[in-house]
């Protein structure tokens, strides 16, 4: 990003502290995107494997999925 070393930005860098803060705030906003972007594929392409899973034979869910069942009293 040649936003946070050039010297002109929103909040000029050769101002102590107060140069540094648009660059820092920036980086983290850079860092929370960019893994969250990797999560997402990460669980999408993990959501893929799973749900491919499923055995066709006995019709059992894949790992993780979800089953509605109605419960009834034991005595």
């Amino acid at each position: 990003m040649p936003y946070l070393i050039s010297p002109l930005d929103i909040s000029p860098d050769f101002i102590p502290i107060i140069g540094q803060i648009d660059d820092v705030l920036l980086l983290s906003l850079f860092v929370s995107e960019v893994s969250s972007l990797v999560l997402d594929g990460w669980k999408a392409k993990k959501g893929t494997v799973e749900n491919s899973t499923t055995n066709p034979a006995n019709h059992a869910p894949a790992a993780g999925e979800t089953v509605d069942v109605d419960s009834i009293p034991v005595k």
